[in-house]
């Protein structure tokens, strides 16, 4: 696996494919402000040591810090469909955890979604009930970087 950067060349129309039917949302009617502050991150699988493709893009997230404070906020991460449930969720997320290390790290998550619930807690995210609201219908969690 190979965790990077994405970089402008990743964001091919396959890639905005990916996250409009993922997200149901247009790529270009996103969130802008905070995503265009954000690093985004992908998951590239290295077949057969070719190098890397968008063809095998496993998962991607972004994170942005909160006003230069070692606070993260993570958003938009995801597996695509074919890869899911075959553990490459606890290895993106932990390329993130070492990425914003000695930070706390903050998510939201649909309160329906006990799945993604499941994996963030066993990551050792909880509820954070202070610091940020969260949207309609979603759960704060956080993953402070003095529990770790």
């Amino acid at each position: 696996m190979i965790f990077r950067p994405l970089i402008s060349t990743d964001f091919t129309s396959q890639f905005q494919h990916i996250y409009t039917q993922i997200f149901n949302i247009p790529w270009d009617q996103r969130n802008g402000i905070l995503e265009h502050q954000a690093q985004w991150f992908g998951l590239f699988m290295n077949i057969n040591d070719l190098g890397q493709d968008q063809s095998n893009l496993v998962g991607f997230v972004a994170i942005g810090q909160i006003n230069f404070k070692p606070i993260y906020i993570m958003w938009n991460f995801t597996i695509l469909t074919q890869y899911r449930r075959q553990g490459y969720s606890y290895q993106l997320l932990n390329h993130i955890f070492l990425t914003c290390e000695n930070s706390d790290l903050y998510l939201f998550v649909d309160k329906n979604n006990v799945i993604a619930q499941k994996i963030y807690t066993d990551n050792g995210f909880v509820c954070s009930q202070t610091t940020f609201q969260p949207p309609p219908n979603h759960l704060c969690l956080v993953r402070s970087q003095s529990s770790h």
